[in-house]
């Protein structure tokens, strides 16, 4: 709900018209012709083909966008440690190829 009131509101659809556009293209695997011939244009605004993949499509693109910044700092993270590893892989590596072969058996 939060989610949807800060990324996923537009003035020109309703939640419910939203929660009802994804319910049908999970049903119909977003074959949008079908997804239009559903579409209860009792209930809701009179939507063309092109309206309901516009608004599918934007809700993807807003979605990814805010979980890329979410992850963000995790992934920045990871790569940072990853690095490090790496280094001390190369150093310890390096080391050893400098070492004597007394020092390697002891």
């Amino acid at each position: 709900d939060i989610e949807y009131e800060q990324y996923l509101q537009d003035k020109d659809w309703t939640r419910t018209e939203t929660d009802a556009l994804f319910d049908l293209c999970r049903r119909f695997e977003l074959k949008f012709l079908i997804i239009h011939d559903r579409w209860n244009n009792i209930l809701y605004s009179d939507r063309s083909v092109e309206d309901l993949k516009e608004r599918y499509y934007t809700i993807c693109t807003n979605l990814e966008y805010v979980n890329i910044e979410k992850y963000k700092f995790l992934v920045n993270f990871v790569f940072i440690n990853l690095r490090r590893e790496q280094n001390a892989i190369r150093i310890n590596t390096t080391s050893m190829l400098h070492m004597s072969v007394d020092e390697k058996n002891n």
